[in-house]
């Protein structure tokens, strides 16, 4: 593979409808959320990039480890540790989202994932 030939990676799960995924809380609850990339260029996709575009502006997003994301560059690392192996063709990511106290409405998380090549996924809304 190389970059003249190279296809953007894509989100395997869960299912976009429409470049976006959904997900309801109770009111001052948190989520955690399992976002998984793949490329079918073969096993670049367990080197991904996973990137946030666009932060909440309703709440707080937290990586794996529980360190606030406050940024893009927070995140904008590799994402294919958590149970690849040699051969594998996907990285996943798991982000915790908790709003701000008494929020209820609508909250917006943007995000991409990047493979070695450069090639970009759509961004993605949940």
């Amino acid at each position: 593979i190389n970059a003249d030939n190279n296809n953007p990676p894509t989100l395997k799960d869960p299912s976009p409808t429409g470049g976006e995924i959904y997900f309801t809380l109770e009111e001052d609850g948190n989520i955690t959320v399992t976002v998984v990339g793949t490329d079918q260029d073969g096993n670049q996709g367990k080197d991904l990039l996973f990137q946030v575009d666009t932060l909440p502006t309703n709440g707080k997003i937290f990586d794996q480890n529980g360190n606030q994301v406050v940024s893009r560059i927070d995140v904008n690392t590799k994402v294919g540790f958590e149970g690849t192996t040699p051969g594998t063709t996907t990285s996943t990511y798991k982000f915790t989202y908790v709003p701000d106290a008494l929020f209820h409405n609508v909250d917006t998380l943007k995000f991409n994932f990047v493979d070695q090549l450069g090639g970009v996924s759509q961004t993605y809304s949940a």
